[in-house]
């Protein structure tokens, strides 16, 4: 009788589940094979160009940033929400949160621009060597992590011999460690012909932890026990 039921309920001893699975999302098909569509970059692209045209239009506005004679409308709740350091700003009885207003003098306008822009967007449209150095720095003061990591990517493509001792103080100003690294290992590898130029040692002059990390790093290269 046992037998008899194991062998309806188990023919050959095999167990078939028949189930029906649905899937929710729009569906494209390749290959005679049915895949979700990845609709999720085209979500965030539409995403940030919406919050880009309601920073560009003006949209709603409830605070200004002035930069130099130009003045940028924004929203002190995305500067807070993106910024930690408008995010302290506002969240305290600071002068800028009474009055609306900030002034930035350390910048130029277009690098203001540029790290608004990437605060509503998380976009970067220009980083043209004029621009960004200027927008690395904006990023670390203004605790932008994302900004910084891009615009020390790009700094990276650009070491060389002309530029590494300038891109090497700018690490140190900006807590750049990706660039600093690099920069340190080009300068190690590259010391003979970059000492080339009178000026080099004349921009360190006032780094000396600078100058110390170059023969750290030239040491460790050539295995050398300082």
């Amino acid at each position: 009788m046992i037998k008899e039921q194991r062998d309806t309920l188990l023919p050959n001893d095999c167990l078939t589940i028949l189930c029906e699975i649905y899937i929710l999302g729009k569906q494209s098909i390749t290959s005679n094979t049915h895949k979700l569509s990845e609709s999720q970059p085209s979500n965030l692209a539409s995403l940030s160009h919406d919050f880009s045209s309601i920073f560009e239009n003006g949209i709603l506005t409830d605070f200004s940033i002035l930069c130099k004679g130009k003045e940028f409308r924004c929203h002190a709740s995305i500067l807070a929400g993106r910024s930690k350091v408008f995010n302290a700003m506002f969240s305290h009885n600071t002068e800028e949160k009474r009055n609306k207003l900030i002034n930035i003098e350390d910048f130029d306008s277009d690098v203001v621009h540029a790290m608004l822009k990437y605060i509503y967007s998380g976009q970067v449209q220009d980083l043209s060597k004029d621009i960004v150095k200027g927008l690395l720095l904006a990023a670390d003061k203004y605790n932008l992590m994302g900004l910084k990591e891009t615009c020390e990517a790009t700094l990276c493509k650009t070491i060389g011999k002309d530029t590494v001792i300038d891109l090497l103080i700018l690490s140190n100003l900006c807590h750049a460690n990706s660039l600093r690294s690099l920069a340190l290992r080009f300068t190690a590898d590259n010391l003979n012909v970059i000492m080339e130029k009178d000026e080099w040692y004349g921009k360190l002059e006032g780094c000396p932890e600078l100058l110390a990390d170059m023969l750290k790093e030239m040491a460790k290269r050539k295995n050398i026990q300082l």
